[in-house]
């Protein structure tokens, strides 16, 4: 699922339609009741905006998690371009020393991140032309 997408018509499929992390919450609680009507076994979820400050990333996050504990639902986030963890930094600044955030479940899409970074970690064309800049990876 996507958070804040129109999916009223795939014709006029529209992705990502606001940035306001309400909005996605709402969405996400929306869609996830929907699909709690065919007993899904997890929900794969293209969350929030890549646009967000890491507080508003963690923000939507702790709701989401409420959403998982209240449906009862695995929902997981996929890194994806657009969306919160669009970037391996990113990913880690939203996740790093947030005890609360631990059960954060994630589905990882690592050709959005090549994409988006232009290079794969520790790779030797990487680490010739960028040097060792991703040591934590």
């Amino acid at each position: 699922m996507h958070t804040t997408s129109d999916r009223s018509s795939l014709a006029n499929f529209r992705y990502n339609t606001s940035r306001a992390v309400d909005d996605h919450i709402d969405d996400l609680r929306r869609a996830v009741e929907e699909a709690g009507k065919y007993d899904p076994l997890f929900i794969n979820s293209h969350s929030g905006c890549d646009s967000w400050t890491i507080p508003e990333a963690r923000t939507f996050l702790r709701a989401a998690q409420q959403i998982e504990k209240d449906s009862n639902i695995t929902i997981a986030h996929e890194g994806h371009r657009r969306r919160i963890f669009w970037n391996p930094f990113n990913f880690r600044d939203i996740l790093q020393d947030q005890d609360d955030l631990t059960a954060t479940k994630i589905t990882l899409d690592i050709s959005h991140w090549v994409a988006c970074l232009e290079r794969i970690f520790d790779s030797p064309e990487s680490l010739q032309e960028n040097g060792d800049i991703d040591g934590w990876w």
